[in-house]
């Protein structure tokens, strides 16, 4: 099981499309569309452990709220 999280919406069906294409039940895995430090506090919060993560950040995604920065 995977769970993928992506703050842009149009990225919900490219994510499904994939799991598809790689003959993969998109429908048991969880695709999130919330923003990642969000998620994090969640994940925290409900004690979710995840065997490996793997980090895409992008090069200059905003939000209202906060601006990447690869410091």
């Amino acid at each position: 099981k995977t769970t993928s999280v992506d703050l842009a919406n149009r990225s919900k069906s490219k994510t499904i499309e994939m799991f598809s294409v790689n003959g993969i039940d998109f429908e048991a895995q969880d695709i999130i569309v919330e923003d990642v430090f969000n998620y994090f506090k969640y994940a925290v919060r409900k004690q979710l452990t995840f065997d490996m993560v793997i980090l895409d950040p992008p090069s200059f995604a905003r939000s209202k709220k906060h601006t990447f920065s690869a410091r």
